[in-house]
């Protein structure tokens, strides 16, 4: 009983706020998607954020005290998450996806500190790219002919556009009457 009123004592001191009802990560976490959702953050970044949260973090964190939650958990689930060969991109947003929501409960007083800010997320590896050659791109328009997806290819290929432009292209980006796309609209 003395151990847990001296914990107490040393975390009122510390500036925790004793008042908050204590609560797990998975919790939080519930809570900020509804905080985020009433600032008006885009329903297509609130479901990255659903997907990375049910998908990598709740069921690594879930259910643990958001008052435990240390740099050291943090910087093993994101190496854990790279053990099991989800790309450097992928961590990255996990951890900052923790690191936010972190930022937030911190400044709700619901933890001392944010225990991510001095976790480092994995550096970005340079992969080179290669265009294909003429040849190439030949080749594989002929094992494309008479596919349903030859026409995307091919205006890939002659466009030049990435997979991200490609897969959000809708006809109202095509000018039939000019016969030009406009690829410039970022969803």
């Amino acid at each position: 009983m003395l151990g847990k009123l001296a914990d107490l004592r040393r975390r009122q001191e510390q500036g925790w706020n004793l008042a908050a009802a204590p609560r797990t990560v998975g919790e939080w976490l519930d809570e900020w998607l509804r905080m985020k959702e009433r600032d008006g953050t885009r329903p297509s970044t609130l479901q990255g954020y659903r997907k990375l949260i049910e998908n990598h973090v709740r069921p690594a964190l879930g259910r643990l005290a958001l008052d435990k939650l240390t740099p050291t958990v943090i910087r093993r689930l994101l190496a854990e998450k790279t053990d099991v060969g989800l790309s450097a991109t992928t961590v990255r947003h996990i951890h900052g996806l923790i690191r936010n929501s972190l930022s937030d409960a911190d400044r709700e007083e619901l933890v001392h500190r944010n225990a991510a800010k001095s976790v480092r997320p994995p550096a970005m590896r340079q992969v080179e790219r290669r265009a294909l050659g003429v040849d190439e791109a030949k080749r594989l328009l002929d094992v494309l002919r008479g596919h349903r997806l030859e026409a995307l290819y091919v205006y890939a290929l002659t466009v030049g556009l990435r997979r991200g432009e490609l897969l959000g292209l809708a006809w109202s980006d095509i000018d039939f009457d000019a016969g030009t796309p406009d690829c410039s609209a970022n969803r």
